[in-house]
């Protein structure tokens, strides 16, 4: 084989995500049978349904639980209802907390942090105690920049990952506009 590879892997990426189609795809190996098909989120779902299937897990929680491209919106509500499910970073914070520091990575205070916006994992806390609409999958919560900042997964989070998909990451701290959030 010497390096080649004899097969192709399918990544399960929908059509509604088709920007987060790797442009070396080909070169990688990849296919993308969703996307190829026409299969929205919603098809998928209908489908699984169909047949007699649902994980019943609330979007907020699906995946990653705590990924730091989830809007901040998901994270206060896993923050306020699942504080449990920050234990993890919250020990990677204290213990790692000074591994490869870059502006772009680090705290005031000059940690690492997880989180957008300079954010750790007691801050979500903290921010959970105060009012806010918690997402939820039952109805359409209106665009409010204080909360649904970040895009979510469909950013950059699959297999073969090398490109920026229209998303502008800060070169330097000074770059980041930071609204007061509870003033």
């Amino acid at each position: 084989m010497g390096g080649e590879k004899s097969h192709k892997t399918a990544i399960g990426i929908r059509a509604d995500e088709a920007h987060r189609v790797s442009a070396r795809a080909a070169e990688a190996g990849f296919i993308y049978p969703l996307v190829e098909l026409g299969y929205t989120k919603e098809k998928v779902i209908a489908h699984v349904r169909s047949r007699g299937f649902d994980l019943t897990i609330p979007e907020h929680l699906g995946n990653c639980t705590w990924c730091w491209k989830k809007s901040y919106r998901k994270l206060l509500t896993v923050a306020k209802n699942n504080p449990e499910f920050l234990e993890f970073p919250a020990r990677m914070e204290k213990e790692f907390g000074n591994f490869k520091v870059t502006a772009a990575t680090a705290s005031p205070d000059g940690r690492r942090l997880f989180f957008r916006r300079h954010l750790d994992t007691a801050d979500l806390i903290k921010a959970a105690k105060q009012p806010f609409e918690e997402f939820t999958d039952k109805h359409h919560i209106p665009y409010d920049e204080r909360f649904d900042f970040g895009v979510g997964c469909g950013e950059s989070c699959e297999v073969g990952s090398d490109e920026r998909y229209g998303v502008e990451v800060p070169e330097k701290e000074e770059d980041l506009s930071e609204p007061d959030f509870w003033s």
